[in-house]
């Protein structure tokens, strides 16, 4: 381990009176990277809307293009565009162009990212 991080840990534990020192300097040690925590807020955020979630549900059924998911979630064209970029941003979709038409569908992982949700949702 880096020893800026072990500094770090040995200067976080020095300023604790009883705590459990082994176990904080596990959670220290754990702590998710700042890269990787702002990936999965990103993804996260994207999910956090029902149109987005029913319309990423839509995509991992099939590649659709903006039009048929527009009527498909009886939405309009701008919440629709919205929606899409979103779910773009955060590397749940990919997207082509075929002459004026743009086409969507769930990237890979997005299948198991929604079994996993079934999961907690189950748990319930």
């Amino acid at each position: 381990m880096d020893e800026n991080v072990d500094g770090q840990v040995r200067d976080r534990l020095s300023k604790l009176d009883d705590e459990p020192t082994d176990r904080i300097e596990r959670l220290v040690r754990s702590q998710t990277d700042d890269d990787r925590a702002e990936a999965r807020y990103q993804i996260v955020a994207a999910l956090s809307n029902a149109e987005r979630l029913r319309m990423l549900s839509l995509l991992v059924e099939c590649e659709c293009c903006t039009c048929e998911l527009r009527a498909a979630l009886d939405l309009p064209q701008s919440t629709v565009s919205t929606h899409l970029s979103q779910l773009f941003d955060a590397g749940l979709v990919h997207r082509r162009r075929e002459g004026r038409w743009r086409y969507y569908r769930a990237a890979e992982g997005v299948e198991k990212l929604f079994a996993a949700l079934d999961i907690v949702c189950e748990g319930e």
